[in-house]
């Protein structure tokens, strides 16, 4: 049995699978298997695959005859992996070459469910690295700790609900029947909060062990707009999962403000047609009035959540939240008193005033 079982879903990634096949085959520790699951690119990625694999047997290769999706292909090597613990690793990403000798060393030695380690960003566009710290601040206290649970922590661990930067007990996942969503966004959610909710010995390691590609932003967002309604979805199924398992006193904060964070995405979305946006506001208005009216949100403090926006999200229509969303120095409502003591209610567009009703003042 190996020590480790690495997981690969590979979709379109020949610019840059040579970089993560090096990274992985290069490890310090050696007692690894590599699942590489072609999901039925169309690129060179197979051909890639199968040269790593001629020069390394722990490379093995699912080679999917349709389009599945990373979760679905994820769950495909779970089923086959022999490795007493899983690490997951996107085909755009890489380890730094003691990741699994790390992570393997302080998961086996602790005896956890899963370890949590930190990662860093690289900006493809301007070639930088970024250490992001404020995924893995909930967890620095408990560093020295062979042991805590979720849990423990103080504030909100959701921001770290992002599947790659974990080393899992795999014995502990099909326990539990931890699998991916059958989705091709949002897929880690569910499989995140079904760990969250099930573990009980977990620790973490400050050092980044992983370098995660920020790609080009008019790419990612392109190739993401179509599957926003998925995202949410998948937010909304984590979060009745773990109202169904788990007492909601601790997490319920945590897990508004996991769904809450879809409001990230309509933001980012901006160049969809007025109707798309619409459709994506109106969805995300529907989640939040339901949230609300069971469970009274906007008393709820702490833990990232914006209020003020969530709740404009509830009262507001699409075209008022547009409106009031449009920067003061482009757009103003305001009131000017005319000679004959009326009141004269303007909008001011690019500095052209534009008159919408008269009123008598007072």
């Amino acid at each position: 049995m190996p020590k480790v079982s690495i997981i690969i879903p590979v979709y379109n990634s020949e610019k840059y699978l040579r970089q993560c096949l090096d990274s992985v085959v290069n490890q310090t520790l050696k007692d690894i298997e590599i699942i590489c699951v072609n999901d039925c690119s169309p690129d060179n990625s197979i051909s890639i695959l199968q040269e790593y694999a001629n020069k390394d047997n722990r490379i093995k290769i699912i080679d999917l005859k349709e389009n599945v999706g990373p979760g679905t292909a994820r769950n495909n090597a779970l089923d086959v992996a022999q490795g007493e613990y899983i690490m997951l690793l996107d085909p755009d990403d890489w380890f730094e070459l003691d990741a699994c000798e790390c992570a393997y060393t302080q998961i086996s030695e602790n005896n956890n469910n899963l370890v949590v380690f930190n990662y860093r960003e690289y900006i493809e566009s301007n070639n930088e690295f970024k250490e992001v710290k404020y995924r893995i601040e909930s967890f620095l206290r408990f560093v020295e700790q062979r042991c805590f649970k979720f849990s423990d922590l103080d504030k909100n661990w959701l921001k770290n609900a992002f599947c790659v930067v974990q080393i899992y007990n795999r014995d502990f996942l099909n326990r539990n029947n931890i699998r991916y969503a059958n989705l091709r966004l949002g897929e880690d959610c569910l499989f995140f909060t079904k760990a969250v909710v099930y573990a009980n010995n977990v620790s973490v390691i400050a050092k980044p062990l992983y370098n995660y590609r920020i790609r080009d932003n008019n790419e990612n967002q392109s190739s993401k707009s179509d599957l926003w309604r998925e995202l949410l979805y998948a937010k909304k199924i984590s979060f009745d999962f773990a109202k169904e398992h788990c007492s909601l006193t601790e997490l319920l904060p945590h897990l508004i403000f996991y769904i809450q964070s879809q409001m990230f995405w309509f933001n980012k979305f901006n160049k969809l047609s007025y109707f798309e946006r619409k459709s994506f506001y109106n969805s995300i208005k529907q989640v939040f009035t339901e949230l609300e009216n069971e469970y009274n949100v906007s008393n709820i403090e702490g833990t990232g959540i914006n209020l003020r926006k969530y709740m404009r999200f509830i009262n507001d229509s699409y075209e008022l939240y547009f409106i009031k969303s449009i920067p003061k120095q482009i757009f103003s409502i305001s009131n000017v008193y005319l000679d004959d003591n009326t009141k004269q209610k303007c909008i001011t567009i690019l500095g052209i005033k534009i008159k919408l009703m008269r009123m008598k003042n007072g």
